[in-house]
C-alpha cells in the first residue's frame, strides 16, 4: 500500500491537491491519505472528489512548534509586518501598502522576505523607493518569531507566516489579488482577518483593527485558535 502525506496548508490555489470525477481514474493516487488535521481533510473532501474512506486525519508533523508557541502580548508597538512569498506576484501587494505609509505616519512597516525571493530580485518591480521612506525597512532578523514579537498587525497574500501570526493572536490584513482560486492559506477562516484588494483603503482597514474593543478581541483569538487547533493536529502516538 501506498501511503499519503498532505504535509502543509492547502489553499484553493493548490489546484493539483484535488481532483475531478473522471481524473481520479487517471492520477496516480495513494491508496489512503493522511493529513495534518480534521479542516485539512474537509477542504480536501468539499472541493476533491476522493473516495469516501481515502482521506483519513493523522497531525501536523511540520507544524508541531505551533504548539510551543505562546500568544503575543497585547502591546501598541505601532509595528505592522508584510511577510512576503516566494512568488513575483507578491510585489503587487507590496505597491498597494506602499501607496498608503504617507497616509500612515504612526507606523513602522517592516517588509520580511521569503528566502527564495529576496528583496533584490523583487524590487524592480516595485513602484516606491523604500529607502525614502522613513517609516518603511526591510526585515533583518535571523528568525520570524523575532518579527512576529513585535508586530500589532500582519499583511499577507498566500503566506504560511499567516498562520504562526493567528496562532499568536495576531490580527491579519490578507491581500485579495481576485484571482479564481484564492492563495489565502486561511480562506475557509474569518476570525481576527480582513480582506483588502487594490480598491479599498488600507488605512480604513487599520482603524477598524485598532477600534475593537479587548472583548471583541479576546473573542475573535478564542475561535482563531480553535480553528487552528482543528487544521493541525498535535504530534502523538495516538495521531501518528
Amino acid at each position: 500500500k501506498i501511503i499519503g502525506y498532505q504535509h502543509s496548508c492547502v489553499p484553493q490555489s493548490a489546484a493539483g491537491m484535488f481532483i475531478g470525477k473522471k481524473e481520479s481514474r487517471i492520477k496516480p493516487l495513494p491508496d489512503k491519505l493522511l493529513t495534518v488535521g480534521l479542516e485539512a481533510k474537509e477542504i480536501l473532501r468539499d472541493y476533491g472528489n476522493y473516495t469516501r474512506n481515502m482521506v483519513d486525519v493523522g497531525c501536523a508533523l511540520r507544524y508541531e512548534y505551533l504548539e510551543r508557541i505562546n500568544p503575543k502580548k497585547i502591546q501598541k508597538s505601532d509595528f505592522i509586518l508584510l511577510s512576503l512569498d516566494g512568488l513575483p506576484q507578491v510585489s503587487e501587494m507590496v505597491n498597494y501598502v506602499l501607496k498608503f505609509v504617507d497616509e500612515l505616519k504612526d507606523y513602522n512597516f517592516i517588509i520580511r522576505t521569503h528566502p527564495v525571493l529576496p528583496w533584490k530580485d523583487i524590487r524592480k518591480n516595485i513602484k516606491y523607493d523604500i529607502n525614502r521612506l522613513s517609516n518603511v525597512t526591510l526585515s533583518f532578523n535571523k528568525t520570524l518569531i523575532d518579527d512576529l514579537n513585535q508586530t500589532d498587525i500582519c499583511i499577507y497574500w498566500g503566506s504560511t507566516v499567516a498562520l504562526e501570526a493567528l496562532n499568536m493572536g495576531i490580527p491579519l490584513i490578507h491581500y485579495d489579488i481576485q484571482s479564481i482560486l484564492s492563495y489565502d492559506p486561511l480562506f475557509r477562516s474569518n476570525y481576527l482577518k480582513w480582506m483588502v484588494t487594490d480598491n479599498d483603503s488600507l488605512p480604513e482597514v487599520i482603524e477598524r483593527i485598532i477600534s475593537l474593543s479587548d472583548e471583541e478581541y479576546t473573542r475573535q483569538t478564542n475561535l482563531a485558535k480553535a480553528y487552528m487547533k482543528n487544521y493541525f493536529y498535535p504530534v502523538s502516538d495516538e495521531n501518528m
